[in-house]
């Protein structure tokens, strides 16, 4: 799906109040967001640990959880939208999912900047790619402060303060008390990834104490946004660590990312823009979810080898990566096309659901 805005669909919530058991919703500033289509609150918050005691208790085998968090291109009609024609698909193989939903306006920000900037100078030099695309990099440079300003938003989801780190406590302690032990899978998509790194590094620094009452076992990014820096401190940290069991990346291919139509203007994808860009300021930083520093990295080559984990490379020939898991090797595919694709990708969403259940037998499947 092309991300060129302008266009979008303005997507509805059938029924938000059946939502809330799955949703936890935040401010720019982390805390529970109390305005917008779905609205969060401590209440809220222990309805929702209620209900997700009762689906655990009425489960035969392993309870599982898994944390979505969307990505910064996705506005809170569009990740509800995205929550109800997917929600169903979790509980159907027994898996309670729990979405966070952050407040990002990082899409709006970006094609304004960029139309306001380069517009001119893009047009006339129309069919000159590369020209266009350094103008474009050269301009994103000079205004780092949107993107920095999402960044923050993403980090205070999970911060000390956070709502959804107050769930997670929350969670916590009424497991405590039922004397129940889940799982927790991770999902991120894009800048997702970057929530996801705040949690692992809240724990990993000691700043709650969860175990034994939730176990992370599993953690799946989609073109993660987050730096290689950020993946050594947290996501290979917490494998080293034993704080997180197994690990699965997807990527385009860097094929794929040098066509992806998702920025207006620019004939790369969001990834190379924030590489050499919006983070650029001292030279191209490396981002984790390119496949040109994903596939040099020691610390992912290092999980891979051990058997602790797996790369989904999407290319245009969607060639399947296998895993060891008990009952066979999991058949693990990417359809995506775009950097958008991954989180409605139903290849990449069942790939997810085989790494959570670490089995190949779904008892229902993304279509």
């Amino acid at each position: 799906m092309s991300w060129f805005w302008k266009w979008r669909n303005k997507p509805a919530v059938s029924n938000p109040e059946r939502l809330l058991n799955y949703i936890v919703n935040t401010e720019a500033d982390g805390q529970l967001s109390q305005s917008g289509i779905f609205q969060s609150s401590d209440a809220q918050l222990k309805r929702m640990i209620r209900h997700i005691v009762e689906f655990f208790k009425e489960q035969p085998g392993p309870r599982r959880l898994m944390f979505y968090c969307h990505g910064g291109l996705v506005t809170e009609a569009e990740a509800g939208a995205a929550i109800e024609s997917r929600y169903q698909t979790f509980l159907g193989n027994r898996i309670y999912p729990v979405f966070f939903i952050w407040q990002s306006s990082f899409l709006e920000v970006l094609e304004d900047h960029l139309r306001e900037t380069v517009h001119e100078r893009v047009y006339e030099m129309s069919g000159v790619d590369t020209a266009v695309d350094e103008v474009i990099e050269e301009a994103a440079k000079l205004f780092p402060e949107p993107w920095n300003a999402m960044k923050h938003r993403a980090e205070q989801v999970f911060a000390s303060q956070g709502g959804g780190w107050r769930f997670l406590l929350l969670l916590a302690k009424a497991l405590q008390k039922e004397r129940l032990q889940a799982e927790v899978h991770l999902v991120g998509h894009s800048a997702g990834s970057i929530l996801l790194y705040t949690l692992l590094k809240q724990l990993l620094d000691g700043k709650a104490e969860v175990y034994p009452y939730l176990k992370i076992i599993t953690c799946s990014l989609y073109a993660p946004t987050c730096t290689v820096d950020q993946f050594e401190n947290a996501f290979a940290r917490a494998i080293d660590r034993l704080l997180l069991k197994r690990f699965f990346l997807y990527t385009l291919s860097d094929e794929l990312e040098r066509t992806d139509p998702s920025v207006p203007f620019y004939s790369k994808s969001i990834l190379y823009l924030i590489s050499r860009g919006l983070e650029a300021q001292q030279g191209d930083k490396p981002i984790f979810g390119m496949e040109i520093y994903a596939r040099t990295n020691p610390s992912l080559q290092s999980i891979l080898a051990k058997g602790k984990g797996a790369w989904v490379l999407a290319d245009r020939e969607s060639r399947p990566v296998y895993f060891p898991a008990p009952s066979g090797l999991l058949e693990l595919v990417s359809r995506a096309r775009e950097h958008g694709d991954f989180s409605t990708d139903p290849a990449t969403l069942n790939s997810t659901l085989c790494t959570i259940l670490n089995c190949n037998q779904l008892l229902a499947e993304f279509q």
